[in-house]
């Protein structure tokens, strides 16, 4: 069960609890905030030893370390040492963007010795599997990525999915374009497949 889930059948969890203690509020009042969706508390179990932290708006506000590997610099040791860095700074999560060959050996070495929720990008490994090639990237993969990267312990993801085909162009009129790698990626991808990442009803296209 999810902590969206629990929220929304009432139910408090330990770590809703030791958020709430952590931020000195309401166990009931975050319950519910978390279930209206103004507030989320980023925890994998399987993240082990990891601190439950929520964001929000009735929340302290939180600071977020980018790290990781480039194709051509640093490794696994170099990530960790970055990742001390970041934690002894007082990061209160940090993000994995480890491109490259060897990514899942890096991201569980941060896993393993972060105490803080860890976020990913799954695009960027799924490009990386590709070699590149985005317009051939096939959606069932990146799905794959996203289901293996949780099953490892991620405990957060940054999905591109905030635009439509047809909104591409005026996007790309902006004085920056699309400066988000990875939405730069989805963007290609939509263009030249001719399909979009959006969600859909039942019955609806």
């Amino acid at each position: 069960m999810t902590q969206l889930e629990a929220a929304r059948k009432g139910i408090i969890t330990e770590a809703a609890a030791a958020v709430a203690a952590e931020e000195r509020i309401d166990a009931a009042a975050l319950r519910d905030a978390v279930a209206r969706g103004t507030a989320v508390i980023p925890f994998n179990p399987a993240h082990a030893n990891c601190r439950p932290v929520g964001v929000g708006r009735m929340l302290s506000t939180k600071i977020n370390a980018n790290l990781g590997r480039s194709v051509t610099h640093s490794g696994k040791g170099d990530e960790l040492e970055k990742l001390d860095v970041a934690l002894k700074a007082g990061a209160d999560f940090v993000m994995d963007l480890s491109v490259g060959a060897d990514v899942k050996s890096i991201r569980q070495g941060m896993l393993d010795a972060s105490p803080k929720p860890l976020g990913t990008v799954p695009v960027y490994e799924t490009v990386s599997r590709l070699k590149g090639d985005i317009p051939a990237m096939d959606p069932a993969l990146l799905l794959g990525v996203i289901k293996e990267q949780a099953e490892q312990g991620v405990d957060f993801m940054t999905l591109h999915a905030g635009l439509l085909r047809r909104q591409i162009p005026e996007a790309m009129k902006r004085k920056m374009g699309i400066v988000s790698r990875g939405g730069a990626i989805m963007a290609e991808w939509m263009m030249e497949s001719g399909r979009e990442t959006r969600c859909t009803s039942a019955g609806t296209k």
